[in-house]
């Protein structure tokens, strides 16, 4: 399934929108509390993701936090986060609001 996600480098782990989970049908593996911009706290579940694949970059058996999205409707379904940039060479080209692969 492809999900939209938002690159946040501010946030440790990547986050699903339970509406996603749902559909991808994850069992949670424990639960969580995520500390969010402005320092409120959220409940989430941790899943375990067979795949994250973003270009050519592809992470096996990445956890995520899925998260109740409140608030207005978003044009993506979660955050890639840097358990996913984690050892990874890249750049981001603003202008074109691109991530770069470095090999």
């Amino acid at each position: 399934m492809e999900v939209l996600m938002l690159l946040d480098t501010g946030a440790s782990i990547t986050v699903l929108h339970r509406e996603i989970a749902d559909r991808l049908n994850l069992n949670s593996m424990r639960k969580a509390k995520l500390m969010v911009a402005g320092g409120n706290v959220l409940d989430s579940d941790i899943v375990r993701l067979d795949y994250v694949g973003v270009g050519p970059i592809k992470k096996h058996g990445l956890q995520a936090s899925v998260i109740q999205h409140a608030g207005p409707k978003t044009p993506y379904q979660g955050l890639l986060g840097m358990n996913f940039l984690k050892g990874l060479d890249y750049r981001i080209d603003y202008a074109r609001e691109v991530i770069q692969w470095k090999p």
